[in-house]
């Protein structure tokens, strides 16, 4: 997703019809500006939470959960990750436009 969201802004920019630059979180400037790592990195910090939801919940004594919970907790994770991903990229890409070294 990082990859589609970098290149998409990229290439618009190039274009011309993306201008502007929209209020980034100061720490969105300390990462790097090329896509596939900062999809990686998500990726990781992502995969790391949900270990770590998983072990509170076994930790607090939840071992089963029914299949309509399973798939109401997935669809509102994926769907806020998803977001917030995107929005994250797309607004790291706006800052460095120039010094971003993808190919």
């Amino acid at each position: 997703m990082a990859l589609f969201a970098g290149f998409g802004v990229r290439h618009e920019q190039r274009t011309g019809r993306l201008e502007g630059n929209p209020p980034a979180p100061r720490w969105l400037a300390r990462l790097t500006g090329r896509a596939w790592l900062l999809g990686l990195i998500f990726g990781v910090v992502a995969a790391g939470s949900a270990v770590t939801a998983s072990w509170l919940l076994r930790t607090a004594g939840v071992s089963t959960v029914s299949l309509g919970w399973l798939m109401a907790v997935k669809a509102g994770y994926c769907g806020v990750l998803g977001f917030a991903v995107a929005r994250w990229v797309i607004l790291r890409q706006f800052l460095s436009p120039k010094t971003d070294s993808t190919p």
